[in-house]
């Protein structure tokens, strides 16, 4: 399973301050690492050690989800100091992954890459200031996922803990003190946990839900932010 693992490194691909002056849109960045996802699964399913297919559950799945991210006025340092009244809006986004049962592990434990992205916003007041401070925040998640599941036929409930890099990227900032309002990039590391539970319709297609718990630590030019969200995800998908 080394290709499956190596493919894994190019899902992390950082992106770069330098990079976005080239992106037309966040849209570009969400395009790009699908494009990535897809090769490997390709890449995954044509390798000599996989061959025997009938020993492995492969599978592609698509997903939307809505973000509720937690706030508390310390999650926000702007200029190195404390803000108020912060207010982290979530949004709607979605994404995409692939996953890998092996009979090695009966097909309970698996392997997931996983891309995916939300929108949301900030809003707080910097202490000793009356005015209010905005930006648009969209967030690109790049993740490993460890999966253990119940492998029924039918119905398969699973829990989940996941690691990667989080691209933050803070839009239109309208921030006392700070000169760049246009686009700004942030990676950090991330990490998640998630319950779910899949429904297979037929012998290839199945429906899954899951709830997710998520947090990276973005530190941008003047500005850092500890985002901690809940995700409620609903999607669809094809197994190999």
């Amino acid at each position: 399973m080394g290709p499956f693992f190596c493919l894994a490194g190019s899902v992390f691909l950082p992106l770069r301050e330098r990079d976005i002056n080239y992106l037309s849109s966040p849209l570009n960045i969400f395009m790009k690492r699908i494009v990535l996802l897809v090769v490997a699964v390709i890449l995954v399913g044509s390798t000599d050690e996989l061959m025997a297919l009938d020993e492995i559950d492969i599978y592609l799945g698509g997903y939307a989800q809505g973000s509720m991210p937690s706030d508390s006025d310390n999650d926000v340092q702007a200029l190195g100091g404390s803000v108020q009244n912060l207010s982290i809006g979530g949004g709607l986004g979605g994404g995409i992954k692939v996953g890998l049962f092996h009979d090695i592990t009966h097909r309970i434990i698996g392997i997931e890459l996983e891309y995916g992205g939300n929108a949301g916003d900030l809003r707080f007041q910097q202490i000793g200031s009356i005015d209010k401070s905005t930006a648009d925040l969209v967030v690109f998640h790049s993740m490993v996922n460890l999966i253990v599941r119940y492998p029924h036929e039918h119905i398969r409930p699973y829990v989940g803990i996941g690691a990667g890099s989080s691209s933050g990227l803070l839009i239109h900032a309208k921030v006392e003190g700070r000169k760049n309002k246009k686009i700004e990039s942030a990676l950090a590391f991330e990490h998640q946990y998630f319950a779910g539970l899949q429904v297979n319709l037929r012998e290839q297609i199945f429906i899954f839900g899951e709830l997710k718990y998520v947090r990276a630590n973005y530190h941008w030019k003047q500005l850092s932010l500890d985002y901690r969200s809940q995700s409620v995800v609903g999607g669809v998908g094809f197994q190999f």
